[in-house]
């Protein structure tokens, strides 16, 4: 029997909420991503992936830039979480927030602020590496996740659209049998009249 520890986590709930909310961004809208970061003079490759993004995202946090961080805020603060995607659900804390990010009325503040307090704990020299390992981890299994829901999205979408086409060649098949039916009736009909 093989028994799997898994290090303690020090990623606060407000933390993975930060995370995952990155990853729902990259997987969204990478661009968007890469465009903030060269504002920032953070250089990524032509198409970087998911894994530079978050990596490049996580030591840019590291630094603790405010102005970064409010950046980062407002573009997380701008993705749109589909209904039914459950990596926040049970995170409550506040007004449409989760991890006990309070939202309210200001979002990007509240997203900035608990991106600070991110940067903050980043900052000990002994936890730095394994919660950068712990950050990244969370990032890209949400992102992985909500990448595998939208493409079941799209699957179930196609499924249902498959369905639909072939319940209305049915109908149609049906709709013919009936006419053809009908005109043999009448045709029957009109003959025997005749014959009479």
């Amino acid at each position: 029997m093989v028994r799997i520890v898994k290090p303690e986590s020090h990623l606060t709930a407000k933390m993975k909420t930060i995370f995952d909310l990155l990853g729902v961004a990259i997987a969204n809208d990478p661009i968007a991503i890469k465009s903030l970061l060269q504002k920032f003079g953070i250089t990524t490759a032509e198409k970087p992936s998911a894994k530079e993004l978050t990596d490049k995202v996580m030591a840019a946090i590291e630094k603790g830039n405010q102005k970064f961080a409010v950046a980062l805020a407002k573009l997380l603060a701008g993705q749109v979480i589909p209904e039914g995607f459950d990596h926040f659900a049970g995170l409550g804390g506040g007004d449409m927030g989760g991890g006990g990010i309070t939202v309210g009325s200001d979002p990007i503040s509240a997203i900035a602020g608990a991106i600070g307090s991110v940067a903050n704990l980043f900052g000990n020299a002994q936890k730095k590496k394994l919660m950068k390992q712990q950050a990244s981890s969370q990032t890209m299994s949400t992102l992985l996740a909500y990448k595998a829901q939208k493409e079941k999205e799209v699957a179930d979408a196609a499924a249902a659209s498959q369905a639909q086409a072939k319940q209305m060649a049915m109908i149609k098949t049906i709709g013919l049998l009936a006419i053809a039916m009908l005109v043999g009736w009448f045709f029957l009909r009109s003959f025997n009249k005749q014959t009479y």
